[in-house]
């Protein structure tokens, strides 16, 4: 099982990034945490409301294994699924991960994930796993966002550790990880399982905006996402992913 060591911040401009500027400093397994991020990120290089005092915002540095840019969905999957593991058995409802790297309450976000890779020599050397849940944002926090977004104090009324929740969010991961490790099917199986899309009609963009009708298959063992559209599997490591009604 991964060995995880914390790191703490009062405040930076973002984990992902003082990950990768020290990337040399950080063994495998090192978590960076802040109270609060100056310029935080996300998927497709939007911003990530960071204020002091409400979320988790933190990043894991991954090494040791055989890293590929292929094997990027599979951690995305692993660090979803721990959150989602996380607030599922905190009893949270209408819970659900979307594809490829959000945690959602209804239509709701209240978690995101962002991977990143560094390379040397065109190999990737390290992987860095960034990760943001909402905590004690209120609605006034949320409510210029642009887009649909919650938090565990707006869900259930009640303020939240957030250090205890921290605790085991990362417990849950070197649980997925191992597992990962062991049987990476699993992990597919537990991810659709969270996505709840199993047998149900799907509409996935690719990124150049093309878009397909279908039911997801499954997934490759490198964790892309496997489209049965008309009798076609389409195998895709990036895009959208829409369930239909």
């Amino acid at each position: 099982m991964i060995k995880l060591t914390e790191i703490d911040f009062e405040s930076i401009d973002s984990t992902n990034e003082e990950a990768k500027r020290n990337i040399a400093q950080y063994p495998h397994g090192t978590v960076l945490y802040t109270n609060t991020q100056t310029a935080g990120k996300g998927r497709l290089g939007r911003t990530w409301t960071s204020p002091p005092d409400k979320n988790i915002y933190m990043s894991i540095v991954i090494k040791n294994d055989d890293l590929s840019p292929h094997c990027v969905n599979s951690y995305v999957q692993i660090a979803s699924l721990a959150i989602y593991e996380t607030l599922k058995q905190h009893q949270i409802q209408d819970l659900r991960i979307k594809w490829p790297n959000d945690v959602l309450v209804g239509d709701a976000k209240i978690a995101g994930i962002l991977c990143e890779g560094i390379f040397e020599q065109n190999k990737m050397t390290a992987l860095i796993i960034g990760a943001g849940l909402n905590i004690n944002m209120t609605y006034g926090d949320l409510k210029n966002l642009g887009r649909p977004a919650t938090s565990l104090l707006l869900e259930t009324s009640i303020p939240w550790n957030r250090s205890s929740l921290k605790e085991e969010v990362l417990g849950h991961f070197k649980r997925f990880y191992d597992l990962y490790h062991r049987n990476a099917k699993d992990i597919s199986e537990a991810w659709i399982n969270a996505a709840q899309v199993r047998d149900k009609t799907v509409l996935f963009t690719d990124d150049k905006g093309h878009s397909y009708l279908g039911k997801v298959h499954g997934f490759s063992q490198d964790g892309a996402i496997m489209i049965d559209s008309s009798g076609t599997i389409l195998v895709f490591h990036t895009g959208e992913l829409t369930i239909k009604n």
